[in-house]
């Protein structure tokens, strides 16, 4: 048998025949619809993003009719400057697809001629070059992710009239045939943008038949192991048959079967990918996510929260609930509203109750947008369910309504300060869970003491009076978890002695403490206090606790912590306690300064770091695969001020020197990668670096949501 070579597709579009399966569907649809009675139509293949329209299409032409030649067109390979541009691109597309796949050349056409008249030329003179060369054949042009152009006309780089062009090629050259795919229904496009496909026939391209994704589960690999039917089970009720997501999971799979390659896989060795997977199509996930309006995003975080740890069919009362604990009703109208779109758009299925039509999904919004999170993430939208408070009696005076007032001022500031306490502790590169408990607990009384003090605007000034007495035995809990956790001055040098006790465990020498890399770590604690920007820096470790065994613990024990405590690349460290309700830890890293060796040609200017490049020799390269990175440039992205834009560089070392790099699991074009910040969120993340043999090394990362013009400091 031939040395293993992992035969599934984990990303890119499926070109070859070998690695698709099904679709059979939607090719008779298409020859069946392709052709009319008097003319030929338009057909549109539509579906959520990584479904298989691309990969579909460029089987397409193995499928039709020998009369109908496909052109594959990448709009997203495009320029779309203007309409001259995007018809002179498409003239070089027609070009080389019919060369490549058909073996027809055509004579070329000078550029300086086409310009004087674009659109007369490429209908006069182009359009009858082809006809000549094809016989009575048809062209099919294949555009896809047809979004482009709309994107392009919003961008200012193309004209709306770039539809009414399409729509006249489209009425007057009846052997000139369009095929689109979208990402989305035709109810969902900007009026020209609608026009131009209301004359199409649709098909919606979903998941694999059970039949289909069985097929590409496992003949891919029947050479190599077998796959037990209850494995195969367990596979299709994680994606449903999702095409991507399918191949995903079973490449990782096939990685882990390379380690051991026992055979055959049982359901115990699919669950152990599957926090691998889910890293790995974070961008897939995070997009449905970001595609979602704010009540569709109301409705999966309950969906979540109300399944818990397993997934099981959920009813719209127990979404209710969910969001019930947290004093947020959604009004019918927009979850009926949401529960439509997202059905629509395979993210859930069901109709009495509904479950996640892929588990993946369900999985990612549990480990990244709790119910917390997303309630201040939709906060604005919140504002506008909310029904209108309701007013005190009259009957009040007015001596009373002001104590009243005063109470719940007091109640509301109390809230707001561990309000923000829990907000940093979830921020915090590593929590004290214990610590936050304590003050959930904190927070759940002092509600119940407003809601206490609110009943009180229309019932007996004595309820009032229990109020401020509940608010007083609060005030002493806060105070007491104050004074519990002050730390001692020798805090500090217990925490480096634990920190180099761990680094010598792992073979890492000594960090030394640094009093200006401390001073730095003070600054920043206290900018931090302040509500200045954060901003992501991996040599940088924000940690809230209590004590200092429990803080510790927590610290070493986490796994993107000790990437940076044992990491070689470090020798000295800064570290700074701020003494608070929460004592606030900073830890920052730094390297030696490099010796410089003076020389007349040389300055003392040290020199960048150079990752090392797949074509040097194996010999070069010793030791199991690593890799560090480095942070080229942080700060406004120059495309848009309202994103942050940091440039990482990846160095990987070791291995057999034959990098593949990723970035949230998507593979990325060598080892420098931009990170945007889209939304001011604080967000994780992770950097992988894969070897020839398929070892894979990977670093998660935290990045930090810096001032964002608009947002709340």
């Amino acid at each position: 048998m031939a040395d293993p070579v992992n035969p599934y597709i984990a990303g890119n579009p499926v070109t070859g025949e070998a690695m698709f399966f099904g679709r059979e569907s939607v090719f008779a649809f298409v020859r069946q619809a392709l052709t009319g009675q008097h003319r030929d139509n338009v057909i549109v293949l539509y579906g959520q993003r990584r479904t298989g329209k691309t990969s579909s299409l460029y089987q397409m032409r193995r499928h039709l009719d020998a009369r109908y030649l496909c052109i594959f067109v990448d709009l997203h390979g495009l320029a779309l400057n203007g309409i001259d541009g995007f018809l002179w691109d498409l003239i070089g597309t027609i070009v080389r697809g019919l060369r490549k796949d058909y073996q027809i050349e055509l004579p070329p056409l000078k550029r300086s001629e086409f310009k004087v008249e674009p659109r007369v030329t490429f209908e006069n003179e182009f359009l009858p070059l082809v006809w000549n060369a094809i016989g009575d054949r048809h062209i099919l042009l294949m555009l896809d992710e047809a979004i482009r152009l709309q994107e392009q006309i919003e961008a200012g780089k193309l004209d709306k009239s770039v539809f009414e062009y399409l729509r006249h090629l489209m009425q007057h050259f009846d052997r000139l045939n369009f095929l689109f795919s979208l990402g989305s229904g035709l109810e969902e496009m900007e009026k020209e943008y609608a026009f131009l496909f209301s004359v199409g026939l649709y098909r919606k391209i979903s998941f694999l038949t059970r039949d289909a994704a069985t097929a590409l589960i496992t003949q891919p690999v029947k050479d190599y192991y077998q796959i037990e039917p209850s494995a195969v089970d367990r596979i299709f009720s994680i994606t449903s048959g999702h095409p991507y997501f399918t191949q995903l999971l079973c490449h990782s799979l096939f990685n882990q079967w390379l380690q051991h390659q026992r055979s055959p896989i049982r359901v115990d060795d699919v669950n152990p990918v599957l926090s691998e997977v889910v890293e790995r199509g974070l961008a897939v996930l995070k997009q449905v996510w970001d595609d979602s309006t704010p009540g569709e995003k109301a409705v999966l975080a309950a969906l979540v929260a109300a399944m818990g740890k397993r997934s099981h069919p959920i009813g719209l009362a127990e979404i209710d609930r969910a969001w019930a604990n947290l004093n947020v009703i959604i009004p019918e109208n927009e979850k009926a509203r949401a529960m439509r779109s997202l059905i629509a758009r395979d993210v859930i299925i069901g109709e009495d109750k509904y479950q996640f039509a892929v588990e993946l999904q369900r999985m990612w919004i549990q480990k990244y947008e709790k119910l917390e999170w997303v309630k201040e993430e939709i906060e604005a939208t919140l504002q506008l369910w909310r029904p209108p408070e309701v007013a005190f009696g009259r009957r009040r005076s007015q001596t009373d309504v002001l104590a009243i007032a005063v109470i719940l001022g007091f109640f509301a500031a109390l809230i707001i300060m561990l309000f923000l306490g829990l907000r940093s502790l979830n921020e915090s590169v590593g929590i004290e869970r214990a610590q936050r408990r304590t003050l959930e607990a904190q927070v759940t009384r002092i509600a119940e003491a407003v809601a206490t003090a609110t009943a009180a605007a229309e019932a007996p000034a004595a309820t009032a009076t229990a109020g401020a007495a509940q608010l007083y035995a609060e005030q002493l809990t806060s105070t007491a978890v104050a004074v519990e956790c002050t730390l001692s001055d020798a805090a500090i040098d217990e925490l480096l002695k634990r920190l180099n006790e761990l680094r010598q465990q792992n073979g890492s020498a000594p960090v030394v403490l640094d009093q200006q890399l401390s001073a730095r770590a003070a600054q920043i604690s206290a900018d931090r206090a302040a509500g200045a920007p954060q901003v992501f820096d991996p040599t940088i470790i924000v940690f809230q606790g209590c004590r200092l065994d429990n803080i510790w613990h927590s610290l070493s024990t986490n796994e993107d912590v000790r990437n940076v405590f044992i990491s070689t690349s470090y020798s000295r460290v800064g570290l700074a306690i701020t003494p608070g309700a929460l004592n606030t830890l900073v830890f920052k890293f730094d390297r030696s300064e490099p010796t410089a060796t003076p020389t007349p040609s040389r300055t003392s200017t040290p020199r960048p770091i150079i990752p090392p490049t797949p074509t040097a020799t194996l010999l070069r390269y010793s030791g199991p695969l690593s890799f560090d990175w480095v942070i080229v440039s942080q700060g406004r992205n120059p495309a848009n001020a309202n994103q942050w834009l940091v440039v990482v560089n990846l160095v990987a070392r070791g291995g057999d020197g034959q990098y593949s790099y990723y970035h949230d699991g998507l593979p990325v074009n060598g080892p420098r990668m931009q990170i945007v910040d889209q939304n001011c969120r604080n967000k994780p993340g992770s950097f992988w670096v894969q070897d020839g043999t398929g070892a894979i090394v990977k670093k998660s990362y935290y990045l930090f949501a810096p001032y964002c013009p608009g947002a709340q400091p």
